[in-house]
């Protein structure tokens, strides 16, 4: 869908093809755009306790 929607942004080499990965032109990706993708990738892949840590810390910032 990334590849389809952004292909000025993600891009796919023959080393990548049949993997879950994709790669990005960081220059061309807005930096808001680059973290949401990177916190959605990290979500696939952390523990459920770490994510909802994560979240816990983002509700309360000052740790308060």
């Amino acid at each position: 869908m990334l590849l389809s929607a952004a292909p000025g942004i993600f891009y796919e080499t023959d080393h990548y093809k049949g993997w879950p990965a994709l790669l990005v032109r960081i220059h061309r990706i807005a930096p808001d755009e680059l973290r949401h993708r990177l916190d959605r990738a990290w979500r696939m892949q952390a523990p459920k306790r770490l994510a909802a840590a994560q979240d816990r810390g983002r509700e309360n910032p000052s740790g308060n």
